[in-house]
């Protein structure tokens, strides 16, 4: 899973969509999703004595997209599928919400299996290896342990840990859990730990447990790293140990997916190690990403998201602070490669969001917003371009296109716990771009704590929705009329 990914508006499932493939008998070559409230699916796990598979995902991720075509629809998990009942959230409708506050998902896509008791199996992200999504399974179903008390084997100094054991710790999805800053440094903590002690028993497993361990050490140091502190000795000493690992194949391919997840703070910690290091890193890093491009084992999309991952270390890294020529051309071409693939409007998704970072990452708004425009009238959510149209139009200059899409994407969004995502947007859109227009701020905040209230009345309240509504516009009210919107707003958030 790549980190920019992560979507926090989680809601639930309903009869109002349909599962990510067809349900029924009369599907026997898909997923089986089950007809029914997850509740019903936990009554009928416990009566045939089967784990629950549970998918977090939503319409407008272009991630889940490409776990749906890509995984979903291979036969080695289709034929494992059988052995759970697996059951599709869409995290955009009513009920399904309460589900994601009380297993702690903070992103799309999710998977967690179950036990039929409701006990955490294991947790799985997107952006693996196609392959392993079966394999997780396999190894799951044979040992149903909760993944904490697998931990707990693994961590315990009087026990040899097991292979299986590592790997099933190595493949969690640790980073899709919503923690506390001290629940995040016991799990860096623990990854080390248990890094260190599957290194006896399953090499694979203990590179991937040591990369986790720098991922967490940057999620935990980034935002003091980028304050200008320095980082921990144990974050320095995981980033040194990282070089070696960029210039063997198998080990890239065998980590792609928590390489291409790590926090860009990496690159600051990289340049704090010196110039020759800093040089020789780029080096090994673009090579590694650029060859793992052309790994099939993955999906394509994750693909051309490490070609993205390149560029950016191009950005941050070179001395220049610049991007190859031969590189970006390069990209291009396998970027338009991919493009030009027949695929249906939600298959072609994720290879259009792919684009979209990576044209980004180029600075090539011309060239992005032909791409996006031309998605548009075929696209289920083009929602989910517009405020990139508006960026581009808002770099132009042309602040009132910017407000235009914005205000587009707020009335195209759907569903309440989206409406809101898409209306602080605008808000805020409205807010720097044309901040003497008290009148349509005033009715674009009001519209968007009508959402907020919406959506707090089909699931548990948010009080940070509304505080991000509320703060935008305490730092835009400095005259009386100004401060009378706010107080409108807030009066509207209290009925």
């Amino acid at each position: 899973m790549w980190t920019l990914a992560v979507c926090l508006a989680l809601a639930a499932c309903s009869a109002e969509r349909s599962p990510p493939e067809p349900a029924g008998a009369d599907a026997p070559n898909s997923v089986q999703w089950f007809d029914g409230a997850l509740e019903a699916a936990f009554e009928q796990a416990r009566a045939q004595n089967k784990p629950v598979l549970v998918y977090w995902g939503a319409v407008w991720c272009p991630y889940c997209e490409a776990l749906k075509n890509t995984v979903f629809t291979r036969k080695d998990f289709i034929e494992r599928s059988r052995a759970v009942i697996p059951v599709y959230l869409d995290g955009d409708l009513p009920q399904a919400q309460k589900w994601g506050v009380q297993f702690k998902v903070v992103g799309y896509p999710t998977l967690i299996l179950f036990s039929p008791d409701g006990s955490e199996i294991a947790r799985v992200a997107g952006g693996m290896d196609l392959e392993q999504y079966a394999s997780i399974l396999d190894r799951t179903l044979a040992d149903e342990r909760p993944i904490a008390t697998v931990i707990a084997q693994v961590l315990d100094l009087d026990a040899q840990p097991s292979a299986a054991d590592c790997r099933r710790l190595a493949y969690h999805a640790w980073g899709l859990v919503e923690e506390s800053d001290s629940e995040l440094e016991k799990r860096a903590s623990a990854l080390m730990v248990a890094a260190q002690r599957c290194g006896t028993v399953d090499d694979t497993a203990a590179l991937r447990l040591s990369l986790l361990y720098l991922e967490a050490r940057l999620g935990i140091e980034s935002g003091a790293i980028r304050d200008g502190e320095a980082p921990s000795p144990g974050l320095r000493d995981a980033v040194i140990a990282l070089r070696p690992v960029l210039r063997d194949d198998s080990q890239v391919s065998a980590t792609l997916d928590v390489l291409v997840s790590l926090d860009s703070a990496l690159y600051t910690v990289v340049s704090g190690l010196g110039e020759p290091f800093a040089a020789g890193f780029l080096r090994d890093w673009t090579d590694a990403l650029t060859r793992a491009a052309r790994d099939t084992r993955y999906g394509e999309s994750d693909r051309v998201l490490a070609l993205a991952m390149a560029l950016q270390a191009q950005q941050r890294l070179s001395p220049e602070r610049k991007i190859d020529p031969t590189l970006a051309e390069s990209v291009r071409q396998q970027v338009q490669a991919a493009l030009a693939s027949k695929r249906d409007a939600g298959a072609r998704a994720d290879i259009v969001n792919a684009a979209r970072i990576v044209y980004s990452t180029l600075g090539d708004d011309d060239t992005l917003y032909d791409l996006l425009l031309a998605e548009l009238p075929a696209s289920p959510t083009p929602y989910y371009y517009m405020p990139t149209l508006a960026a581009i139009e808002e770099r132009r200059g042309h602040p009132e296109k910017a407000i235009e899409w914005l205000a587009k994407a707020f009335a195209a969004t759907p569903t309440p716990g989206a409406r809101v995502r898409w209306g602080l947007r605008y808000v805020q859109g409205l807010i720097r771009l044309t901040p003497e227009d008290t009148a349509a701020i005033e009715r674009a905040a009001l519209e968007v704590a009508g959402a907020i209230l919406e959506r707090d009345a089909q699931l548990p309240p948010d009080p940070q929705r509304a505080k991000r509504l509320t703060d935008a516009l305490a730092k835009w009210a400095t005259t009386p009329e100004r401060k009378a919107v706010v107080a409108a707003v807030e009066r509207r958030l209290a009925t």
